[in-house]
Formats: C-alpha cells, sequence, structure tokens
C-alpha cells in the first residue's frame, strides 16, 4: 500500500548549457480535478524480457535537481534513489544529481519553474505557491507526524499529488523536513506570552492570520537580516524548521527554542508530466518501488535528525523548551481557530479531506 500512496526550475541559459551537454548521454474538492491515472500511456511494449523477473530497461539518463543542503536528509534519499535506480537497472538508468540549488540558484521557484517546464526531469520542490498548497500553512493542520502520515498516506496527501499534474508535475511523494518552531529571548511555553511580540513570518495569508491570532504583530524581514533583525530587537521572535535554526543560528541572538511544531515543512518529490508519460512502463514501475524506499529513508532521517539539531542548539548554550500537553493545546486551540476563517482559499470539502484523515472534528 505504501508504495501506492507514495506515488505518486533558470530556465536560462545556465541550465540549458547544462543540460545540452548531458543530452548525449541519454465527490470532489473544489479544484481543477487532476489528469486521471488511466490517461496516462502503457508504453510496456517498449521493455523485453529476457529471463523470468528480468527486464531489459531502456537506456535513459535523469536529471534530478534539488535545493536542499550537505547533510540534509534530502540529500541522502537523493543519493540512495540515485544509486538504487542504477543497481536495479543494471545501470542503463543513470541519475545526474544536482544538489544544493546548484541549477536553481538556491531559488525554490526557479527549481519548480524547471520542472514544470521539462528542463529537469525530476527535482523536489516546496509544493506550488498557488492558493490550494496554502493548505500546508494552516496552523496545526498536523500537532504530530502521526497525523502528518495518516494524511501523507491517504486520500489528502494523494488528492495533493495528483493536483500537481495540472501544473505539468507528476507528484511522487512527499520527503518530509519538519516542523515549524519558534525562538524568542525567552520561553513561549505558554501560548499567551506570543501577545504583543513583533513575530518574523513569511509572506502567507495563513501566517499572518496566525500571528493576528497570537495577537503577535506581524514583520516582513528577509531570511539573510533575520539574525541581524532579532539581534536589533527589529524582531522579538521567529519561526523556522530546526534544520534553519541551527543553519543560520539564531539561537545566538533568539536562545530559547520552544517547540510548537505548529506548521509541518516538506518537499515534494516530482517529475516533469510529459517526461513521466513518455516512459516505457518498466521505468515508472522501477521509480516509484525505488521512490517508496526512498521515502521510508528519508522519514527516518528527517526524525532522527531533529534530536542532533537539538543538541547542537543545546551545545551552543540555547535551552530546549518542550511543551506539556497543557500548552500545546492551548497553541493547538488558537492555530485550529484560524481555520474557519483560512478554509475560503482553498475550499471547505478540501480541508474536510484532510480533517478526515487526520481525525479533526469541525467545530463550525
Amino acid at each position: 500500500m505504501f508504495a501506492k500512496t507514495t506515488k505518486k526550475l533558470i530556465t536560462g541559459i545556465t541550465a540549458i548549457a547544462i543540460l545540452l551537454s548531458l543530452c548525449a548521454c541519454g465527490g470532489q474538492p473544489n479544484v481543477q480535478s487532476p489528469a486521471p491515472a488511466s490517461d496516462k500511456p502503457e508504453s510496456s511494449s517498449s521493455v523485453e524480457t529476457n529471463a523470468p523477473g528480468a527486464v531489459e530497461y531502456e537506456s535513459l539518463n535523469i536529471i534530478f535537481a534539488h535545493d536542499a543542503g550537505p547533510g540534509t536528509p534530502t540529500e541522502a534519499a537523493a543519493e540512495l534513489f540515485k544509486e538504487l535506480i542504477e543497481e536495479r537497472s543494471g545501470g542503463k538508468i543513470t541519475v545526474d544529481l544536482f544538489p544544493g540549488g546548484q541549477l536553481s540558484g538556491n531559488n525554490a521557484f526557479n527549481t519548480s519553474s524547471m520542472l514544470q517546464s521539462g528542463d529537469i526531469n525530476m527535482a523536489c520542490i516546496n509544493g506550488l505557491n498557488n492558493e490550494l498548497w496554502e493548505i500546508y500553512k494552516f496552523p496545526y493542520l498536523f500537532s504530530n507526524l502521526d497525523e502528518v502520515y495518516a494524511s501523507e498516506d491517504s486520500a489528502s496527501g494523494q488528492y495533493m499529488l495528483d493536483s500537481l499534474q495540472n501544473d505539468s508535475i507528476y507528484g511522487l511523494s512527499f520527503w518530509d523536513v519538519g516542523f515549524r518552531v519558534f525562538t524568542a529571548k525567552k520561553p513561549l511555553s505558554d501560548v499567551n506570552e506570543m501577545n504583543g511580540l513583533k513575530l518574523r513570518i513569511i509572506d502567507s495569508t495563513a501566517f499572518t492570520t496566525f500571528a493576528k491570532a497570537l495577537g503577535a504583530n506581524p514583520v516582513s524581514t528577509s531570511m539573510g537580516e533575520l539574525y541581524t533583525a532579532l539581534q536589533q530587537g527589529a524582531a522579538d521572535t521567529q519561526e523556522n524548521p530546526l534544520a534553519t535554526i541551527c543553519s543560520r543560528a539564531f539561537y545566538e541572538v533568539t536562545p530559547y527554542v520552544t517547540l510548537t511544531n505548529h506548521v509541518w515543512t516538506y518537499y515534494v518529490f516530482g517529475a516533469n508530466l510529459d517526461w513521466w508519460n513518455s516512459l516505457p512502463q518498466a521505468t515508472r514501475d522501477l521509480i516509484e518501488e525505488v521512490n517508496a524506499e526512498a521515502t521510508v529513508r528519508h522519514r527516518k532521517l528527517a526524525e532522527d535528525l531533529q534530536e542532533d539539531y537539538k543538541q547542537k542548539i543545546i551545545e551552543n548554550n540555547g535551552t530546549i523548551v518542550e511543551l506539556t500537553d497543557e500548552e500545546l493545546a492551548a497553541w493547538v486551540a488558537v492555530g485550529r481557530s484560524t481555520h474557519q476563517e483560512l478554509e475560503s482559499i482553498v475550499g471547505a470539502d478540501v480541508l474536510e479531506l484532510f480533517y478526515n484523515d487526520i481525525g479533526i472534528q469541525k467545530t463550525w
């Protein structure tokens, strides 16, 4: 079942030059319905079976890009994907990896655009910047990993992957990054401590709504300027995944890291749709199979690394603030109180799809 549920961007001169050098090697929610799976070509005639259980794959070179840095679960899972694809295809299918934003200039929009245009074959992207994908910014849509996985492995997660076909992307699976948490110069275990604080947030309707519900004052600051803003008091608090907090050393200027886990972050692992549909069936089956294994590996690494990040913060004189069940419940109540207002962005039926998978009851 897992393999099924995990099934399922710079278009400029630099990317083109790189690609030219490589080519010598080889009811329903109220958004546009994704192309049905039955529309995909079945190209199994292009492969030959030499012996029972043995498949002769056509030669293929896959261009796979992502923006994740070294030492991340995404880098490790991408390396595993490459290794297994090349091994199981007997070397007929090769994977050229471009990690760390090499092709996109570390710009997530460029990565998505390159994937949509077909300048690259496969990529890890941060969903899409449209109203439907705002759902993943709803505060406390998920409050723990069990709820995350319940969605990923059920109808709501698959619906989101399928919806990418409207934008020329075949969604294979979600690769988890971790939950976003708050840093400040004081503990924020009591949700009321947020009242009146200058809170730096990303540009998002859902984040702005959440900040106001907390009684905080939203502040807009670029990531490159955020450390200084926190240091000089232009912002009192900020929120990011632990990986970003560690890589940017935000714990130096806001040493209390409160594990609110209010928004889950992720990559979508996907392929250019036209490219995917052009592949022989056996090749698609192999990619699906290997993706399932890489996704499991990514989940495990992402979970394990959270503990490493916490330890790094502690070793650098930061403080990890764990919430009690009662404190977390108060945070969740404020976060989910925004869903009624935010519902119109994605549609009531889409939100209901998630609620059903997660086990949340509507209160309005």
